[in-house]
């Protein structure tokens, strides 16, 4: 793990070109996740501002995700429907509702999206679920950006909220992707009060240990589960990326490198640090 500082570079071999990137706008930064079902639509016009301000041809190589902020996390609020016989069910309309109203305020500004909820994503099959995306392809037909979402899934005897935070992994199964950024409302990952510049495969126990729970109402994990999430990300092949959810760190943190914020390699650092060998 290095503590060195570090500028965003500009360098964009690579992404978007020869693979998608996946970009998550945390609840947090488009919600006020203190005051349940209270969306930001004036942050959400701004990132939709920065996100048609991309080139036209990024834009085919992005998928979006946005997280149910004080919505897909009602169940965390005590007053969410206290006397439900079942809280996770009486949910799905609330995140429903924030789907219409994300959608609603996104194309007011920018290119025009398409919401996809996570039960319009994942089908009963078996035992399990099954990642459909086919609606995502289509969104691109049509010349939208798909914007996936939590949601509630119904399988058999059982009800699952489905976090934003696990949608990347099933796009990057159907998608080349080359990196996923997760847009907070923190600079990146802080250890020891300082916000760590990259994280290599050597360094992910310690990372994970320094992770912690979200410090407001939130159903599926916070920092912690994002984190894991990046790491099984890197895993398979795919840098992840950490960083403060400013409309003008956008571009940057979609496709500099190196990113503002926190960059999660899938390599050690010295080797991702180390000089490329020229290609003949």
């Amino acid at each position: 793990m290095t503590g060195t500082p570090r500028t965003p570079g500009t360098d964009r071999s690579g992404i978007g070109e020869r693979g998608y990137v996946i970009a998550k706008l945390g609840g947090s930064i488009v919600t006020d996740k203190a005051r349940l079902q209270t969306a930001d639509e004036g942050a959400i016009e701004r990132f939709a501002a920065a996100f048609g301000a991309l080139r036209a041809d990024s834009r085919q190589h992005l998928i979006l995700v946005a997280g149910g902020g004080s919505f897909g996390n009602s169940t965390a609020h005590p007053e969410f429907e206290p006397d439900a016989p079942d809280r996770i069910a009486a949910s799905a309309p609330v995140i429903q509702a924030w789907a219409a109203i994300f959608e609603k305020a996104w194309n007011r500004t920018g290119p025009t999206c398409r919401v996809l909820t996570a039960d319009e994503l994942l089908k009963n099959e078996g035992l399990g679920v099954r990642f459909d995306a086919g609606p995502l392809f289509s969104a691109f037909a049509e010349g939208r950006i798909p914007v996936m979402m939590p949601g509630v899934v119904f399988q058999q005897r059982r009800t699952y909220l489905v976090s934003s935070d696990l949608m990347p992994l099933f796009a990057a199964r159907a998608f080349r992707t080359k990196r996923f950024t997760a847009l907070s409302d923190v600079d990146g990952l802080r250890i020891d009060g300082t916000t760590v510049p990259m994280i290599g495969i050597e360094d992910r126990a310690k990372a994970l240990a320094a992770a912690t729970q979200s410090g407001k109402p939130d159903a599926t994990g916070g920092m912690r589960r994002k984190l894991q999430v990046m790491l099984r990300m890197a895993a398979q092949g795919i840098e992840g990326v950490i960083c403060s959810g400013r409309p003008e760190l956008v571009e940057a943190a979609l496709y500099a490198s190196p990113p503002p914020g926190t960059w999660i390699l899938p390599s050690t650092v010295r080797a991702s640090l180390a000089p490329k060998a020229a290609q003949c």
